[in-house]
């Protein structure tokens, strides 16, 4: 080998010294990446993305988080829609406010939990946490839920002295019901883990879940007091998030809707995520049954200016906006439509509490866009309102409907009354100037992006995206409509903005409701729509060849229009796929069958060897009642063959309640004819359960 010269090595010097800089900075900027990742990938709410300072937890671990300062105990959330952010923040400020205990509100996310089981008796953990899908971990929680399956697997059984209390956010319409909690409940007794109270089970799909919150709650408060000796105080409210205001106009620092600072200061770009979502143009909008009294909605959205992409069987997260009448109705009955423009500030008495709506920002914007003013009202909300109603009527009205829970399901739920409707029944001639904002803040939920399931397939729309869905309201007793769907008569109302496009708008009171469809401060062409893709494990099998059974009555079909078109590209390009057999129903067929041309033209094309579709109609004229899996026995030789002997996947899309059990139950009663089950139903559950756990039976419902 020759001889470096000087030369040679001053140039290596140089060399190595610009790639040590450069690798350097990589290191820093992937580093810079990395701890901005929580800010702008993970479910951290609006006011994540917009606070003016990024603020991170001093530590990671549990013990060191409660060993400093003046904490006592820890209120851990694992949420997907932020309920349970929510309820663990009310369930704090009553600890401190009755009890005097206090709480550090944690997403667990934030931390790890090496040290969780080492926590003495006296700093207790309060754990709330929501099961979604079937038995899933929330997207904080999935670092969490693989260390809960640590402890279950783990042989050691040292005893530990934790105290904790626990409440589950689930739906009794799917199997693994409250899954989380009991897992949490389950790894924790195992290794001598201390457990306050009883553990509490939230039921969304019986519509309980506040209810079940509100007694759990009572009753853990009480048995903390007991355990720690510390004595309740009379309820006094202490506002949170005090509310100031700076100007009285808006500036441009002002947050007018925007989800974040990045579509504050100008257009955003990617990625686009949950929180920085994508302003995506209207391309098209049709009513799907122009004879339907009711109005089905199929809307394509362009995302060719956007990094998203998505999969057949995937969700599109849709931001809502509140309707007009809604936003002044709000405003209105509490005396602000006056000052709806001037710009304000919201603080934070605690700085380990995160103000949860972007500030500064307008009353007219927090109605609008930031607050969910049209969700369903809690008893205690109305309790804490009475004690500032402006007449002593409105007060004793106000506690009858709070301390009943019959009078409140009748009048309130029943009736699906929002906040301002409330407080128009009980005083609407006079308005509620005392009620602090800072209670409405704490009390009504952060507006969250609804979902849909995306019924087109990217292979043969590229860069567009469409949904399906039925625009939702319903007639109050007095003849006024209610409308429930706060996000389906946005879409609407988007939808028949678009010129030209008469189908969708029409002559009824419901196309009337006018909404803001302008983007704050006009920075986008209307209309549009702020998304995000969400992933989904509704997804066509890896294997091509295997048998595919889809069941999805209604707007249930959505998903199923986007396998069907990837299969049917993937025929068009000469490739085998498997047969795919769809049981659809609805309630005429010459009413609201959704894309009945399109399956028409399908079955043309594939040929009923590879497609077929079976119909039932529930309100057929002169026919008697029939639903999807009615249709089963019709089938059963067939669903037998796919499911038992050519290994089919099952999907299931629509109502959980009542629908997806039927249709499980009426299938295994279908299998259970099978000699290898001798006619046992109960076996032949065990066998559809099965299929669950190994990804064959896959269910997309709501």
């Amino acid at each position: 080998m020759d001889m470096l010269s000087s030369t040679d090595i001053v140039l290596l010097k140089s060399l190595a010294c610009g790639a040590t800089a450069y690798f350097s900075q990589s290191y820093l900027q992937q580093y810079r990446q990395k701890a901005a990742e929580p800010l702008i990938l993970h479910r951290k709410g609006v006011q994540a993305i917009a606070a003016k300072q990024t603020t991170f937890s001093p530590t990671r671990n549990v013990l060191k988080a409660l060993g400093g300062g003046r904490k006592q105990c820890m209120v851990f959330y694992g949420s997907q829609t932020g309920t349970a952010e929510r309820l663990a923040y009310q369930f704090s400020k009553e600890a401190k406010t009755r009890l005097g205990l206090e709480c550090l509100v944690a997403d667990l996310d934030d931390y790890n939990y090496d040290d969780l089981l080492s926590l003495p008796a006296d700093k207790p953990i309060v754990f709330l946490l929501a099961t979604y899908g079937e038995g899933e971990a929330t997207d904080n929680a999935v670092a969490f839920n693989r260390y809960l399956q640590t402890l279950v697997q783990s042989t050691s059984r040292a005893e530990s002295a934790l105290c904790y209390a626990g409440f589950g956010l689930g739906n009794s319409s799917y199997q693994f019901y409250n899954e989380m909690i009991k897992r949490l409940d389950s790894a924790l007794k195992a290794h001598g883990a201390q457990r306050i109270g009883t553990i509490g089970f939230g039921d969304d799909g019986k519509g309980t879940l506040e209810e079940d919150f509100l007694t759990w709650k009572d009753v853990t408060l009480l048995q903390l007091a007991c355990r720690f000796g510390l004595r309740e105080r009379a309820f006094k409210f202490e506002p949170s998030f005090p509310v100031t205001t700076k100007n009285p106009r808006a500036t441009t620092d002002t947050f007018l809707g925007e989800p974040n600072k990045r579509h504050l200061r100008d257009k955003a770009r990617g990625p686009y995520t949950l929180t920085n979502p994508y302003a995506a143009p209207l391309l098209t909008a049709r009513d799907l049954c122009p004879n339907s009294p009711r109005q089905f909605l199929h809307i394509e959205l362009d995302l060719s200016g956007s990094t998203l992409s998505y999969e057949a069987g995937d969700h599109l997260a849709v931001r809502p906006v509140n309707s007009n009448l809604e936003v002044d109705r709000f405003l209105q009955v509490l005396g602000l439509s006056a000052a709806r423009a001037e710009e304000i500030e919201v603080a934070s008495v605690d700085a380990a509490l995160k103000v949860p709506v972007p500030t500064p920002t307008t009353y007219d914007s927090l109605a609008r866009h930031y607050l969910d003013i049209c969700a369903p009202v809690s008893r205690r909300f109305l309790t804490i309102i009475a004690a500032v109603a402006p007449t002593e009527a409105a007060k004793t009205r106000l506690l009858d409907l709070s301390t009943s829970v019959e009078t409140f399901q009748r009048e309130i739920l029943d009736r699906r009354l929002n906040f301002a409707q409330v407080l128009e029944i009980c005083e609407g001639s006079v308005t509620w100037a005392n009620v602090p904002f800072s209670a409405l803040l704490e009390n009504i939920p952060v507006m969250k992006p609804r979902y849909y399931s995306i019924s087109s397939c990217p292979l043969t729309f590229r860069k567009t995206v469409s949904i399906t869905t039925v625009v939702e309201y319903e007639k109050l007793a007095q003849g006024k409509e209610a409308f429930k769907g706060v996000t389906t008569n946005y879409l609407l109302a988007l939808s028949s903005s678009l010129r030209g496009n008469g189908q969708v708008d029409r002559s009824t009171a419901i196309a009337a409701v006018t909404h803001q469809l302008e983007s704050p401060r006009k920075r986008y062409s209307s209309p549009t729509a702020l998304i995000s893709i969400r992933r989904s494990n509704f997804k066509l099998p890896r294997d091509p060849s295997l048998p595919i059974i889809m069941i999805g009555p209604g707007t249930g079909v959505a998903p199923f229009r986007g396998f069907v078109q990837s299969r049917a590209r993937r025929c068009g390009e000469g490739k085998s796929v498997g047969r795919m057999v769809l049981f659809y129903g609805c309630r005429r067929s010459d009413e609201d069958f959704l894309y009945e041309d399109e399956w028409r033209a399908m079955t043309n094309t594939l040929t009923t060897k590879v497609f077929s579709i079976y119909t039932a109609f529930s309100r057929e004229k002169a026919k008697p009642k029939k639903y999807v899996q009615h249709l089963f026995q019709d089938h059963a030789e067939e669903l037998r063959r796919l499911i038992l002997n050519e290994g089919a996947c099952v999907y299931v899309c629509g109502d959980a309640h009542r629908m997806a059990r039927d249709v499980f139950r009426t299938m295994a009663k279908v299998i259970a004819a099978d000699s290898r089950f001798d006619g046992d139903s109960e076996k032949a559950e065990d066998h559809l359960a099965s299929l669950k756990s190994s990804g064959r039976w896959l269910e997309d419902v709501w």
